[in-house]
C-alpha cells in the first residue's frame, strides 16, 4: 500500500462524530440560499455555525449533496 492509503474508511456527514448538523439541516442551508437568496452570513448565524462552513457546504467541499 501506498503511504497515502490505509485502507481504512472514515465517517462523513452525519455519521462522523464531530458533525454539528444533520443531513436534513445540509439541505435546508441549500434550499434557503437558493429560494430566498440567504446570505452565508445570515445562515451561518441562523445556524450557529462559521461563515467557512456555509462556504464549504455550498461549494460541495463538505457534505456534498
Amino acid at each position: 500500500m501506498s503511504r497515502f492509503t490505509s485502507g481504512h474508511t472514515y465517517s462523513k456527514g452525519m455519521k462522523h462524530g464531530n458533525s454539528r448538523l444533520t443531513t436534513e439541516e445540509v439541505l435546508c442551508i441549500k434550499r434557503l440560499h437558493y429560494r430566498y437568496q440567504l446570505t452565508y452570513r445570515r445562515l451561518a448565524i441562523m445556524f450557529n455555525i462559521s461563515l467557512s462552513s456555509i462556504n464549504a457546504i455550498m461549494n460541495n467541499k463538505v457534505w456534498q449533496y
